[in-house]
């Protein structure tokens, strides 16, 4: 199960306006719903995964039925029909603007429980690279090619789960699919005629709709992998400006990495059914996906940003091994060697230093 696949659309029917007020939630249901949210988040990383190395193995079908579904029967009425509501708007939704409208009002209603699915995601990602990273510092690797070895853990970690996210997408819908339908495919007549059953052809032509619904999304989730927060928990190069400004640029490539990433999955994992069931439309919800997925990419994107180390301009003003203008100035033979030094440290490249108190001595 992917990322986003408890809140595809599904049967709530159209009038979940009509469903009776929920019941109130204490502390401890809020803490409940928050936890089986972010929960639920990691499981269905781990679901993708396992769908990326062989669609609809019984450990993904586990993780759908036992841990996430079995989750979300134990979350409070409010978090339910909020989502109930959900998939019924996405369902109806005529286009794009449905879906955005649709999305909005999700976030909008459960926004602890969204920020808890990008803390889950978060942590299914960056819990990983850091650990890789702790084996490659006590195998004694340097600096750089720890980064080098986290970022690639994240660029792998992220083509799993957006490749094996579609892969299940496709292999779900293949599933589902009415046997007359299914049995109009050239596909499915050729393995009927080889003497297949039902089942067969059903997990024969699911797992060629997943294989081919992988590679692109699986390109991105790697590209994905490489940006944003991810390249910042590798120690990639510090961002500049303060922690608002760090916070503003991580966000935006994260979320609108997040935006590409699940709508491309939502395409291809719809595309590859729709090879074997005609009456699937590849563009269905993928707006609508892509925005929550931009809608759990920004915030954390945002947090990791502002938290980082920022980029001190000092520093960058010497270049590493460069001779230190300071102390070639105090340790100059004479006046006039020190002012020559002071001169060529203060109008040559390395300048960009503001000068202080300048306002004082105006």
């Amino acid at each position: 199960m992917g990322l986003f696949d408890d809140l595809t659309p599904g049967n709530a029917g159209s009038f979940a306006d009509l469903i009776p007020k929920p019941k109130p939630r204490g502390l401890l249901g809020l803490a409940n719903d928050t936890v089986i949210s972010a929960a639920n988040q990691i499981a269905g990383g781990v679901g993708s995964i396992a769908n990326a190395v062989v669609p609809g193995n019984r450990l993904s079908q586990f993780i759908d039925e036992d841990i996430i579904k079995a989750g979300e029967d134990k979350q409070s009425d409010i978090v339910k029909q909020s989502r109930a509501r959900f998939q019924a708007e996405m369902e109806a939704a005529q286009g794009g603007w449905d879906e955005a409208a649709a999305v909005g009002r999700y976030v909008a209603d459960n926004p602890l429980q969204v920020l808890a699915q990008a803390a889950g995601a978060l942590a299914l990602v960056g819990l990983p690279m850091k650990g890789v990273g702790a084996l490659a510092r006590s195998a004694g690797l340097g600096a750089k090619a720890t980064t080098a070895v986290e970022s690639g853990a994240g660029a792998t970690l992220g083509g799993l789960m957006s490749g094996g996210d579609a892969a299940g997408t496709a292999y779900e819908l293949v599933q589902k699919t009415p046997l007359d339908t299914l049995m109009l495919s050239p596909q499915a007549q050729e393995l009927s005629s080889a003497g297949l059953d039902e089942k067969a052809i059903r997990d024969e032509l699911g797992t060629r709709a997943a294989r081919a619904a992988m590679p692109i999304p699986t390109l991105i989730g790697a590209g994905s992998g490489l940006i944003g927060a991810e390249r910042i928990l590798a120690g990639g190069k510090p961002l500049a400006g303060g922690a608002l400004a760090r916070g503003a640029q991580t966000a935006l490539v994260e979320g609108g990495g997040e935006f590409v990433d699940e709508a491309a999955t939502q395409y291809f994992g719809q595309k590859g059914a729709a090879e074997y069931n005609p009456t699937i439309d590849p563009t269905k919800g993928v707006v609508g996906a892509g925005l929550l997925g931009m809608a759990l990419g920004a915030p954390t994107g945002g947090v990791v940003g502002a938290l980082s180390k920022g980029r001190d301009p000092l520093a960058e003003a010497v270049p590493p091994g460069a001779p230190d203008p300071v102390a070639k100035v105090l340790n100059a033979g004479s006046i006039d060697e020190a002012i020559q030094e002071a001169t060529a440290a203060t109008s040559g490249p390395l300048a960009p230093i503001p000068p202080m108190g300048a306002a004082g001595e105006a």
